[in-house]
Order: structure tokens, then sequence, then C-alpha cells
């Protein structure tokens, strides 16, 4: 029997998909922002700011409650997380969503470099998804542009801007069952390794933003251990997955004075069934850009952008 073709997804079906889930995209003029102060939701009193779409649902749990449908796990910092649920969506079959955040509300305002991060729970002893050979499932995160609107598609889907390439780039969650989940950054044309995960247990997924010295914008994309919340400058006390890669990405075409301020962080692409539909998260966070990457702007470091079709296989 031959192998399932991989999941390919164009712009128009993941534009229907965001749309459809309800988060903020282009109608021709200005969407509605936060201040550009930090965000932080760790579950401690309740699930504000989490939206749940299409039947998801998103549920508080005490640290080590033995009901929870993750197991009695510890929260990663304070009393508590929240479970989400994977529910099946419209525009592909075999595929879900988990719900979203928009820290609060989406920025128009460049605040300065920033990171916009979440915790996961990730067990290595996940049982391998339906569609082989595939994600699991993604974190996707973008920021957004001076009219608030998330930086998603390419060509002139930000109208009012010169951003002609999209800001999307995707945690995507390879588990294929052997002790190990390995994490990529998801940006055409491949999947760019970022690190291997070996124990059982919370980790931080960040992505930092930043204008370049050349004026243009860009992405660091890092894995931290522990799942300990973000440090007020953007650095994380769990330091670096060993033998990790921080993937980072420069966006040549896609002018800085176009950039705003945070996005949002969305579980989707979530195969039907994985892990029983059911993720743990923590520490859901916006922050300051930690020192380091303001060095790695000014190097103008980085990989090209280019205008995305997405492709979501091992290579």
């Amino acid at each position: 029997m031959s192998s399932p073709r991989p999941r390919v997804i164009t712009k128009a079906v993941l534009a229907a998909a965001v749309a459809a889930a309800g988060l903020s995209l282009l109608s021709g003029g200005p969407t509605p922002t936060r201040a550009d102060t930090p965000y932080f939701q760790g579950f401690e009193t309740d699930t504000s700011g989490w939206s749940t779409q299409s039947g998801s649902t998103v549920t508080r749990y005490a640290s080590n409650n033995m009901s929870s449908p993750v197991g009695a796990i510890a929260a990663a910092n304070g009393g508590y997380y929240a479970v989400i649920t994977n529910v099946p969506d419209s525009y592909q079959t075999g595929y879900g969503m988990g719900g979203y955040s928009l820290y609060g509300g989406a920025s128009s305002s460049y605040p300065g470099p920033f990171t916009q991060s979440v915790s996961v729970y990730v067990s290595t002893g996940w049982t391998p998804p339906t569609i082989s050979g595939t994600a699991a499932f993604w974190i996707d995160t973008v920021p957004s542009d001076i009219y608030g609107n998330p930086i998603f598609g390419g060509g002139t889907y930000n109208p009012g801007t010169n951003l002609t390439q999209s800001m999307e780039n995707d945690f995507a969650f390879f588990v294929p069952g052997n002790g190990k989940v390995t994490v990529a950054a998801l940006n055409d044309p491949s999947n760019h390794a970022i690190a291997t995960i070996t124990q059982s247990g919370w980790y931080t997924f960040a992505m930092s933003v930043y204008k370049t010295a050349g004026g243009y914008t860009g992405e660091n994309m890092t894995v931290y251990n522990g799942g300990a919340p973000m440090n007020a400058d953007g650095t994380n006390s769990g330091g670096l997955v060993a033998g990790e890669t921080p993937q980072t990405f420069t966006f040549a075409g896609d002018p800085s004075y176009d950039l705003g301020g945070n996005g949002y962080v969305w579980f989707t692409v979530w195969q039907n069934g994985f892990n029983s539909n059911d993720m743990a998260i923590d520490n859901v966070q916006t922050t300051p850009e930690p020192a380091t990457l303001s060095l790695l702007a000014l190097g103008g470091l980085g990989l090209l952008a280019r205008r995305r079709r997405r492709k979501v296989a091992v290579t």
C-alpha cells in the first residue's frame, strides 16, 4: 500500500480556515487593537483570552489533578494549567484546530523587538498520528501589521502596507512513535529542524520578532526546556534543548516600517484523534525581546523567506 500523500495547504485554504476561526483578517480597514503592554495568561484564576471555536474547549486543571485528560501532571508554572481540545474543522478532512489567543488583542503598534510564546506539555510516549510522515499538530504564530492584521498571506494580502510575504511560521510536531518528538520550524520551502525532544515534560515555544538593521523584518524560533515563562527581558531560565538549532528568518521583501506588534498563537493542523484530542498548555505570553536577538538583528543574519505554498512532510 502506498504511503499517504503529504498534506498540501495553499494560502487560500489557510485564509479560509483563519476566517472561519474568527481570527482578525483583513476587511479593508484597521481592526481592534490592544495597548502595547506585556501579556500573560497562566490560567491561575480563569481561561480568559483563550478563544475556542467550533466546539473546542479550554478547561483549567490544578497540578496533579487525576481527572485531567492528559494525566496527573504538574503545571508548568504556578498551580494551574489549561487543557485545550481539538475539533474537526471544515476545510480539510482528518484535521482540526484547538483554539487561539490574540494575547489580549492584536497590536498595530510596534513596541520594539518582542517575543510571543506558549508552554506545552510534550510526551515522548505519544502515539503517532493516523497520517504518518506528517506533523501531528502545529503551533501557528504570527505578528501583526500596522493595522493590527496578522501578517499571514502573500502578495497584497495586507492592503495599505508594503508587506508581500507571510510572516507566519509554525512549530510543527513530528511524532514517529520512537520515544522522540521532533519540532521543526515550518517555513517554505522545507521544514527547518529546531529540536528533538527525548524527555516528557513542559517546553516553551517562542517566536521573537524584530526589525533588522537593513530595514526589513525578522523572526527567531526557539524551544526552551522546562516550560518556564519568559523573563521580562525575553530570556528564559530553562535553556535550550540539547542539540537545538534555533531558526532565524529574514523577510527581505517586507519593509519594517509596516510591522506592528503581536498577532496570535493558534493550535491548528491538528490531526483528529491525536493525543485523544487533548493538549496541555500554560504561560501564554508576550514579552520584550532578548538582548541577544538585538545583536542578531543588527547582524542582518537569517534565511530568505519565500512566498509560501506549504507542504507538511518529513524531508
